[in-house]
């Protein structure tokens, strides 16, 4: 992976899987620092700083109204490439899925 800075990520932006499939958008980035300040939070439960930014993408197709949340976390290591507002990651829909990254992260409130 190349060297990735943070601050090139925001919402908003689009992330695309290996196969070139839109996946959906950024809907929050993670950053330690910010995790880290969230109620109820254990720092040795938090994986480090390494694993961050971890990225809350709001899946293509999904809905705010239904109550089953249709989306991924994705950690900084997934992040292959970012150019202009997309952001390249080196898994497919179904690696995410079978990775466990469509459940938010035990250690997430």
């Amino acid at each position: 992976m190349a060297t990735l800075d943070p601050n090139e990520l925001r919402t908003g932006m689009q992330v695309i899987d290996a196969n070139g499939v839109p996946l959906g958008t950024v809907k929050r980035v993670l950053t330690r620092g910010e995790v880290l300040r969230l109620p109820d939070i254990h720092p040795e439960d938090v994986p480090p700083e390494s694993d961050f930014p971890y990225l809350e993408v709001e899946a293509r197709g999904h809905h705010p109204t239904t109550l089953i949340y249709n989306g991924y976390y994705i950690p900084r290591s997934a992040i292959t490439t970012v150019r202009g507002a997309d952001i390249w990651i080196s898994g497919t829909r179904a690696d995410l899925d079978n990775l466990g990254w469509n459940d938010k992260p035990g250690f997430l409130p």
